[in-house]
């Protein structure tokens, strides 16, 4: 199921023509790409794309741009500008997407039965996260919201790599892929549980003990050399 965002279309390029839309009107400028047509250029109220962003898909999953005349756009956002320290978009790009042809995208990753993992729960390992997301090759029907890393059976010291995770079907993972020259991808790490790191604190609070001893001893003896003789 593809999420739905309004836009309209506009003919104004140029920063400043842009600066003038978020400033006057709340507006997002923003750019269709691809497929067999033209760019065009849209703008889309800031209010509708904050909403939508907070849904994590939005970034993974195929989106359904409505015009308010009827017609309809199937993206996948390829980029999305924000203000450096302010809560705004400046910027978003949408490439058209075939249902026939293929695209690359990121999709997040889920860590599941982290709080059972045997590592974790029987051997006082903690989990280490590599990637929170991983780039995939597929039809944009087999796009999803998100894929499942499963932690339950992993043991200390253990590493989970891309290969040994379960996708779903139709998904190719880009990183696994065999390039044009021949040689074969990188299976990465994606997590692994490790050892708990603890401080040496009996260290630590063993110095202040022995350097009071130490003083202690230096002033008894400072005060028999100064005793008189009888």
């Amino acid at each position: 199921m593809s999420l739905n965002l309004a836009y309209q279309t506009r003919d104004t390029t140029g920063s400043r023509a842009s600066r003038r839309l978020r400033r006057e009107a709340d507006l997002v400028p923003a750019i269709i790409y691809g497929g067999d047509k033209h760019p065009q250029l849209i703008q889309i109220q800031h209010k509708h794309l904050t909403k939508i962003s907070e849904d994590e898909s939005f970034f993974s999953q195929v989106i359904q741009l409505q015009h308010n005349d009827g017609k309809r756009e199937r993206v996948v956002l390829k980029s999305l500008q924000r203000h450096a320290y302010k809560r705004r978009f400046l910027h978003a790009d949408f490439l058209r997407v075939r249902e026939d042809v293929k695209i690359t995208m990121r999709v997040p990753l889920h860590f599941i039965n982290e709080d059972t993992c045997i590592g974790v729960k029987q051997q006082g390992g903690i989990i280490s996260h590599e990637m929170t997301e991983l780039e995939v090759n597929c039809l944009p029907k087999d796009l999803p919201p998100f894929i499942e890393v499963d932690l339950a059976q992993v043991e200390l010291n253990q590493v989970v790599h891309i290969g040994e995770i379960k996708l779903p079907r139709g998904l190719e993972a880009t990183a696994m892929l065999q390039d044009r020259e021949g040689e074969h991808g990188h299976d990465l790490p994606v997590v692994r549980v490790i050892e708990q790191r603890v401080a040496p604190e009996e260290e630590v609070e063993e110095q202040p003990e022995e350097q009071e001893a130490v003083e202690g001893e230096e002033k008894e003896d400072s005060a028999q050399e100064e005793k008189p003789d009888k």
